[in-house]
């Protein structure tokens, strides 16, 4: 279980990194070096299929990608891709991207029996912005069930510290 879990922290770690690096270069206005990063970095951290990944539809890459680490570290990677699109003056690239992301990550969601993937987390911040009707009515009603059980949480967390936060 501890090398499972060294896995698991590398590859959260190597996802972070790279999307630091795309953050960084999009912070200094340079949206072609960061959308070049992110084209690298799908095969970087998903093999040579990575490319493949970042374009094929929910149900086949979650056939191919089974991890929920891996699939969570996709929605996200996907999601800043759709944000530098969007920044670029591609729009309906960036929707089409953002909602494969969204659903990419309820996938990932649905695998994370044990929370590790932080997969919940990958679905709050990649659904920002998207309107869960454009979402296949299964991914319609886990989103509203992941965020109503989020707000659920943060109300007991809230009775639990006084109200303070």
């Amino acid at each position: 279980m501890l090398h499972e879990k060294d896995f698991i922290m590398r590859e959260i770690e190597r996802i972070v990194a790279v999307i630091a690096r795309i953050l960084g270069l999009k912070q200094h206005q340079d949206l072609d070096g960061a959308l070049e990063v992110i084209q690298h970095s799908y095969v970087e951290l998903f093999g040579p299929l990575g490319e493949f990944l970042a374009q094929a539809d929910v149900g086949t890459v979650v056939q191919l990608l089974t991890d929920p680490v891996q699939l969570a570290g996709l929605a996200r990677l996907l999601r800043v891709e759709a944000d530098l699109r969007a920044s670029a003056g591609d729009h309906e690239a960036a929707e089409g991207i953002r909602l494969r992301a969204l659903e990419l990550a309820i996938e990932a969601y649905k695998r994370d029996e044990h929370g590790v993937a932080d997969a919940k987390s990958a679905v709050l911040e990649v659904s920002k912005g998207i309107s869960g009707e454009l979402l296949s009515p299964e991914h319609g009603q886990a989103l509203r069930e992941i965020i109503a059980d989020s707000e659920r949480r943060s109300k007991v967390q809230d009775s639990a510290s006084g109200g303070i936060g």
